[in-house]
């Protein structure tokens, strides 16, 4: 988002209506936001807002998935 001072990750394990929780300390490089800590053989729910410099927060982006590995 053009003028975004700093961008917030938020991430759901109950779904795409679930409930979304703010991800302290996440930062985004670039277009790439890599989670750590997370249970295997599950399903996370993303999205972003984007933060300008007078505090004001954007609507959240289009929700995205992604389902972590089995352990081998």
């Amino acid at each position: 988002m053009p003028g975004a001072s700093f961008y917030k990750v938020y991430r759901s394990d109950t779904g795409l209506t679930g409930s979304f929780t703010f991800i302290p300390g996440a930062s985004l490089a670039g277009d790439t936001y890599i989670d750590t800590g997370l249970s295997p053989s599950t399903t996370y729910w993303y999205h972003v807002t984007a933060v300008d410099g007078g505090g004001y927060e954007s609507t959240p982006s289009p929700t995205d998935y992604r389902t972590t590995y089995a352990p081998p």
